[in-house]
């Protein structure tokens, strides 16, 4: 009868264990994944933004490279004594758009202007004593936004002054 007990009450050997995660492993990995999808989108944004800038910075410095190359291309009184500001229109790339542009096709604007003092001729040179009559200062002002007048009271307007020399043979 004790024989007949131990067989009776000998345990059933267990099933093999079926490969596979654990449930602690599973939400270890949750939360590693979570972390880590967490951090670059956060960082994101701040790519963004100075993928952005960067390309302003590209785009106004082909703008003032337009700037200087028309002005030395144009005739060297007539600009310096111009009244009126030069105003020229640039795509998103800081391409020159030709007259104006269509609205839709404008992302900036430069405003060109002569920069010098009443009653003087040229610009003086750090270190020089007197003016140099074959250079002029131009101040350049690049916004990127629209409207009537873009070039007052906003606070994304670039501005830069070049120095132009006169470039043509003197008679």
């Amino acid at each position: 009868m004790i024989v007949l007990c131990r067989k009776l009450l000998r345990v059933a050997p267990a099933t093999p264990r079926i490969a596979g995660f654990s449930l602690i492993e599973v939400l270890l990995a949750v939360g590693i994944t979570a972390i880590l999808v967490t951090t670059v989108l956060g960082l994101l944004p701040s790519g963004l933004e100075d993928l952005r800038s960067s390309g302003q910075r590209m785009a106004t410095a082909r703008i003032l490279e337009h700037v200087a190359h028309e002005l030395q291309m144009r005739d060297f009184d007539s600009w310096a004594h111009a009244q009126t500001p030069l105003i020229l229109s640039f795509d998103n790339a800081g391409d020159p758009l030709p007259g104006t542009g269509t609205e839709a096709d404008v992302i900036y604007r430069a405003q060109v202007t002569l920069v010098q003092a009443p009653g003087t001729v040229g610009v003086t040179l750090p270190g020089a004593v007197v003016a140099n009559v074959f250079a002029r200062q131009a101040r350049i002002r690049i916004t990127d936004l629209p409207g009537a007048d873009p070039f007052t009271g906003n606070a994304r307007l670039w501005e830069r002054t070049l120095t132009i020399t006169r470039m043509e043979k003197l008679p």
